[in-house]
């Protein structure tokens, strides 16, 4: 799964102003704003859930959205390639958080094919890591067996099969 946010301005941050919805659209895309240190620029999104809230109207939203194929890889045969939500409530703001109080803001969920090398990196470190037994001693006493370790690698090892095939 690939995430963004946007915006996440704190107190201190300078632009105080809401975002515009195309905004919103765009910067959620931006690999900067994307939760894991992956770069969605490089392959396809499989598919898209846009998260909308605060002060969104669905129709400046569906305007934003229409030229996302401008600056975003899509995948043509996915059936659900771009699901819209919207909620009316802004985000909430804990009073302990130095987060600045938004009108409106947007959550990107994605499946991307880019997640398929992160898998490979995780891969290629478990490998490592089981092959040089460090750290196994420490699971094992405390109750896994060790064929739990070959499942695990094994079920990423399919995720990066079935990546592959999308492609």
């Amino acid at each position: 799964q690939l995430i963004s946010y946007y915006p996440t301005s704190t107190i201190h941050g300078l632009n105080t102003e809401s975002p515009s919805i195309k905004e919103l659209t765009t910067n959620c895309f931006d690999n900067r704003n994307v939760v894991l240190d992956l770069d969605p620029s490089f392959g396809f999104y499989i598919n898209t859930n846009l998260f909308y809230r605060g002060d969104v109207l669905p129709h400046d939203v569906m305007r934003s959205v229409e030229h996302i194929g401008a600056y975003v890889e899509l995948l043509d045969w996915t059936p659900a390639g771009l699901k819209i939500f919207y909620s009316d409530h802004s985000r909430f703001i804990s009073p302990e958080r130095d987060l600045l109080r938004i009108d409106r803001s947007v959550c990107m969920l994605s499946q991307h094919t880019i997640f398929k090398e992160y898998l490979k990196g995780l891969s290629d470190k478990f490998s490592v890591t089981f092959r040089r037994r460090e750290l196994i001693d420490l699971y094992l006493k405390a109750g896994m067996e060790e064929i739990e370790f070959v499942n695990s690698k094994e079920s990423i090892d399919s995720l990066i099969q079935e990546f592959e095939g999308l492609i």
